[in-house]
Order: structure tokens, then C-alpha cells, then sequence
């Protein structure tokens, strides 16, 4: 009798064991369904600050395209500019048109101004999302870190209760 009742007590404390431990394990499964939920999360956001990177890039080169073809058209307008300077030396019929010339050619030469102007502008702004860019990929790496160290030791945790 006295053994039954030892038997007894010794299969309600295992059955209560079992009950806590089957808690903790769902909760720890919750804890890591949540985590990858947040891992998930996170690879989205790197993967959106990876576009975004892509997109400044992109827009660099184009703007980086965009000043080769003011400077060349800069270029040729000097060039346009001594031709026509030589042909007013050779010839007083050609001032008035000289005259025109010469205030297309400074009205360009304003406009390639502030296209440097806005370029410049553009590079610096492209550099500070270059910077935010990296910084936040580095916060995430960070996270992405923590997330997983806490699941180790999650995991360590559970295999040395389990």
C-alpha cells in the first residue's frame, strides 16, 4: 500500500513536470515563431534598404552621365565660341550674329552652372542616403545578431531543461 501511494505521488509530481514542461516548450515556441516573424521583418527591411541602394546608385550614374554630357557640351560651346570669335575678326557682317551667339553661349554656360550646382546637390544628398542606408543595414545586422543569439541561448536554455 505504502508503495502504491510512493508510486502514486512519484506519477502526479512526473505529470506535473510534464504539464510545466510542455508550457515552457510552447512558449518557447512561441518566442521563436515570434522571432522569425521579427527575422522576416527585418530581411524585408534590408532587402527595401538594398533596392534603395540600387535605386541611388542608379541615380548616381545617371547624374554622373548627365555631367559628362554638360561637360562635353560645355566643351564644344568654347569651341563654337573661338570659331566664332575668329569669324568676327574676318569679317564686321557677322557681330550681330556673334552678339546672338555669345548670349546663347552665356545662358548656357549659367544653365551648366546650376546643373553643377544641382549635381553637386544631388551627389551630396545621394551621399547622406548612402550613409543613412548603411547605418540602418548596420542596425539590422545588429538586431539580426541579438534575434539570433537570443534564440541560441533559447534553444541552449531548452536542451538543458530538456
Amino acid at each position: 500500500m505504502e508503495v502504491q501511494e510512493q508510486f502514486d505521488s512519484d506519477i502526479s509530481v512526473l505529470l506535473q513536470d510534464k504539464q510545466r514542461l510542455q508550457e515552457e516548450l510552447e512558449s518557447v515556441r512561441l518566442t521563436v515563431r515570434r522571432l522569425e516573424n521579427e527575422l522576416d521583418l527585418t530581411r524585408q527591411q534590408i532587402k527595401i534598404d538594398e533596392d534603395l541602394l540600387i535605386k541611388s546608385n542608379d541615380k548616381s550614374e545617371q547624374l554622373i552621365n548627365d555631367k559628362l554630357k554638360l561637360e562635353t557640351s560645355n566643351e564644344e560651346l568654347k569651341k563654337q565660341m573661338q570659331s566664332l570669335q575668329q569669324d568676327i575678326n574676318q569679317s564686321s557682317d557677322l557681330n550681330l550674329i556673334i552678339s546672338n551667339q555669345n548670349m546663347n553661349i552665356s545662358h548656357l554656360n549659367e544653365e551648366l552652372k546650376n546643373n553643377k550646382k544641382q549635381i553637386e546637390e544631388l551627389q551630396k544628398e545621394i551621399q547622406i542616403l548612402k550613409e543613412s542606408l548603411s547605418n540602418e543595414n548596420e542596425q539590422h545586422l545588429t538586431i539580426i545578431d541579438t534575434l539570433k543569439h537570443e534564440l541560441q541561448q533559447k534553444d541552449e536554455q531548452q536542451q538543458y531543461t530538456g
